[in-house]
């Protein structure tokens, strides 16, 4: 999900990530705000949905669902065979989102972090 003030921003690493070739952002905004967001890139037939997410006070209202679908379809449209994305398992909701969806799981993965992130310093700390 998106932490409370971080959803306006994520809006210059989205507009960033458009130069990158394949690639899509997908915004959902009620009444001005920003309340949903997810990159969508599509390269070689693959498309991967990265960054989903809705601020805390607006999740259980359909935005994580509308913009997840909305964004699956487009890589389907754009040729891609297969669209993935990841989700870490404590994460229930989303696991009941995108399996309602239509997603399932194909391999569990391990996310090995440098222990300065852990910590939260930097790779130069």
């Amino acid at each position: 999900g998106i932490p409370p003030g971080m959803a306006a921003a994520r809006l210059p690493s989205l507009r960033a990530g458009l130069a990158i070739p394949g690639r899509r952002a997908y915004l959902v905004t009620v009444d001005g705000r920003f309340v949903a967001t997810t990159r969508l890139t599509v390269v070689g037939g693959l498309a991967s949905l990265t960054s989903v997410g809705v601020l805390p006070r607006d999740r259980g209202r359909g935005y994580g669902r509308l913009i997840t679908a909305v964004a699956t379809r487009a890589g389907l449209a754009a040729g891609a065979r297969l669209v993935w994305l990841a989700v870490t398992p404590d994460n229930v909701a989303a696991l009941r989102l995108y399996e309602s969806l239509g997603y399932r799981p194909a391999f569990d993965r391990s996310l090995w972090i440098e222990p300065a992130y852990r910590m939260g310093g930097t790779a130069s700390d």
